[in-house]
């Protein structure tokens, strides 16, 4: 049909990916962090470097960037290599 030949074309166009940094891409993964002291969400991304922004940060722990957290409180952040 159709639809099937199309499919088939579409899939017919990829490339191999030789690129080293693609290929070199490692998933990210979620890290829980224990705040050993009080700080914001902006303090906690300075000193727990992310690839993510920090509205994802926010978004990932269900707050916005102001709020400020007190120690014991377990934050969420994203570790990983930046993509290419």
């Amino acid at each position: 049909s159709g639809n099937e030949q199309a499919t088939t074309n579409s899939l017919k166009s990829f490339a191999k990916l030789t690129d080293q940094a693609a290929l070199a891409v490692q998933p990210w993964k979620l890290k829980i962090v224990t705040l050993t002291e009080p700080m914001t969400l902006d303090e906690f991304a300075k000193k727990n470097p992310t690839p993510v922004s920090i509205e994802t940060l926010a978004l990932i722990n269900r707050t916005d960037t102001n709020t400020r957290f007190i120690k014991g409180n377990k934050l969420k952040t994203v570790v990983g290599q930046a993509l290419p």
